[in-house]
């Protein structure tokens, strides 16, 4: 990229039109190290720096937005507690007996129980974490919708003795952890939560979104994982759906709440037993022809096991030592060999703590995530964090133009009837115990915010214009016939700000607080792309970024400026650096990399640079956006690629890039 910066064709370089309207630094973490190296974000500052010196404003500030998709991530694999690791190691070791294709003897068992059961036979993954919690969550889910099939697959296998040793004896430790309903019910709970947080990723990845939203729901899930929302919502579904029921006395009958949160109670010594047919994935039109009679013994209720007796050997725990217990990389391709082979699902089920009621060890689950989600929503310095942004609080807003009055001297004092936690966007200015507004805290916190956006975003005279803008708003509004009265019920914050900018004269916004708002609106949130969450750059091993000859590449993530598009380093969007195409087409996930594909777009990018022709580079940016979300080769496309060329030309004449620009 060094070698393009100051091509002739340019009406300027890439480095004058950065540093001229960088604001923030979009990165994984890695960019705001600290070294021999200094680290990308400090030299961008120092740069920005010395490149505004002589502007009417000056800028020695760069905010740094950790990419909150990330973020989450790293509390996700901070995760070291018993449960978690259960949980892992039960996707291992399913993959390992299941699902994988070396080991065919497995997955025939399973898939004839399937049948035989009226089941899917859903398929048993390794054990990832590419792609956040989501992969880690899918796991899970497919091992619960097939759970007795599992049992009786394991079953099979322990009681074959034609088939090898160590399969017979893994499927036995197996068996023994699985056949426990305490294994059951945790890994109902971490699943629960992992989808929680494999939806929050799945938000944070859209490139479009907002970080002040962002914020917010992250906030919003911390709040239901501290308040018991998702153990109480587990255990309601739990219940509610009959697959587990108690068992005494030859009876199968109902339990409640208290009894499966104290399973097991010493003073109630009633099992627990679950039942094939009331798992939503039986379904009779996949029963295979067979014996009716042994059908009706499998769908039947089965016990869990008693694990407080040892009676026969299957009953038995495993040896924790066994070295054929252990994975491999295959059934955790992206763990290290060395810590696989001390691993096993054994080892995992013995650090449970199993002495106490299975509620204690659920409950301490939900901490530790809870903990590891407030450690990553810290903010570090020179990281906009949510109070910085508040000022601008969709929800503050809001109750500004309900309040109608002199907000330096009432709304201080001003808490409106219907606030609560959830809908006034999950902020630190209520106390949760009670859901109780601070009023006086809030108005501190939007008086700090003011200060850190006149800083970071480089309006000197910020606060009196965001105050007249509050006791002139709510008049505005009342005389705008365009304004909606829904915006505080809408998912993301995007239409709100749209609205007050697009209509900033009839609303009186000062110009101050529109450049305020626009600081708001392009903060990075997330350098995610949809096909992963990472950059196309981090998809191409060291050899492929060798023959590219670029270290770019490796360093620099996303970078933001003042506008609505992004300066960012993706091989598929390297036709227009600092362009990003439109959004909103719901298409699947893009294509993996392809070395020669990417070279040969980078050499015609490079000429066309050269040449100075951006209607050429724009095609190119749109040609490759196309293929990458499979539709270059669709008849009913043609739409879709020219609204999407002239989107990217409206953006280059907006920014005046490129010295040939064309319209047709």
């Amino acid at each position: 990229m060094e070698g393009w910066v100051n091509e002739p064709g340019l009406s300027k370089s890439f480095k004058q039109h950065a540093m001229q309207k960088m604001l923030a630094l979009s990165s994984d973490g890695a960019a705001v190290m600290s070294g021999h190296v200094q680290g990308v974000f400090a030299k961008l500052k120092d740069i920005i720096a010395e490149e505004t010196k002589d502007d009417l404003y000056p800028r020695n500030n760069l905010i740094i937005s950790v990419c909150m998709a990330h973020k989450l991530n790293l509390a996700v694999k901070a995760q070291k507690g018993p449960l978690f690791k259960l949980a892992q190691a039960i996707v291992m070791d399913l993959y390992h007996l299941f699902g994988s294709t070396v080991r065919t003897t497995g997955r025939s068992v399973y898939k004839k129980a399937a049948q035989k059961m009226c089941f899917p036979d859903l398929q048993m993954s390794a054990l990832f974490t590419v792609r956040w919690s989501a992969s880690f969550a899918n796991s899970l889910s497919n091992i619960l919708r097939v759970y007795p099939v599992l049992l009786e697959a394991l079953a099979d296998i322990r009681d074959n003795k034609r088939l090898s040793n160590s399969l017979i004896k893994r499927a036995t430790s197996t068996f023994h952890v699985l056949s426990d309903a305490r294994t059951y019910i945790a890994l109902h709970h971490v699943n629960t939560t992992m989808h929680g947080l494999s939806v929050l990723s799945q938000y944070m990845q859209r490139e479009e979104g907002l970080l002040i939203d962002n914020l917010q729901k992250w906030r919003a899930l911390v709040y239901s994982i501290a308040k018991r929302d998702f153990l109480e919502k587990t255990t309601r579904n739990l219940l509610e759906r009959g697959t587990i029921k108690g068992y005494v006395n030859d009876k199968i009958e109902r339990i409640d709440t208290d009894f499966l949160n104290n399973y097991p109670n010493k003073d109630d010594r009633r099992l627990l037993a679950y039942n094939p047919r009331a798992f939503a994935d039986f379904s009779l039109d996949r029963c295979s022809e067979g014996d009716d009679e042994e059908r009706q013994r499998l769908l039947d209720w089965h016990l869990f096991r008693d694990f407080t007796r040892t009676t026969s050997y299957e009953e038995s725990p495993p040896d924790l030592d066994d070295p054929e217990l252990t994975f491999s990389l295959e059934d955790a391709p992206e763990s290290s060999e060395g810590d696989l082979r001390h691993y096993s699902l054994a080892k995992r089920y013995e650090d449970f703590d199993w002495n106490n009621a299975v509620y204690s060890s659920i409950t301490r689950f939900y901490d530790e995530m809870k903990r590891a989600l407030d450690v990553q929503l810290v903010n570090k310095p020179h990281e906009f964090n949510s109070i910085g942004l508040l000022a601008l609080d969709k929800h503050i807003i809001l109750d500004v133009i309900e309040f109608n009055g002199d907000f330096e001297n009432g709304f201080v004092d001003y808490v409106p009837t219907n606030a609560n936690f959830f809908n006034r966007g999950c902020p630190s200015y209520f106390i949760m115990e009670g859901d109780i507004l601070d009023p006086n805290l809030r108005q501190q916190q939007i008086l700090d915010s003011i200060e850190v956006l006149s800083q970071f975003c480089n309006i000197p005279d910020l606060k009196d214009s965001m105050i007249r803008f509050y006791n002139t708003i709510p008049a505005s509004v009342h005389r705008f016939a365009k304004w909606k009265s829904n915006f505080r019920e809408h998912s993301d914050s995007l239409s709100f700000y749209r609205t007050l900018l697009q209509y900033s004269k009839d609303l009186d916004v000062p110009d101050d607080v529109q450049q305020a708002i626009k600081c708001v609106l392009i903060l990075p949130a997330s350098n995610a792309d949809p096909e992963r969450s990472f950059s196309a750059a981090n998809r191409l091993s060291r050899e492929e970024r060798s023959n590219i000859k670029t270290e770019s590449l490796d360093n620099i993530m996303t970078v933001q400026r003042n506008g609505p598009s992004i300066l960012t380093v993706k091989l598929q969007q390297l036709a227009l650096q600092w362009m990003h195409p439109a959004t909103g087409l719901g298409l699947d996930p893009g294509m993996p990399s392809n070395l020669a594909r990417e070279g040969s777009l980078m050499k015609a990018v490079k000429e066309n640079i050269a040449k100075g022709d951006a209607y050429e580079l724009a095609k190119l940016h749109v040609r490759r956006h196309m293929v990458v979300h499979g539709l270059n080769a669709r008849k009913d496309t043609e739409e879709i690629k020219n609204r999407l060329l002239q989107e990217e030309l409206a953006k280059m004449n907006i920014f005046s890039i490129g010295s040939s620009q064309k319209t047709d």
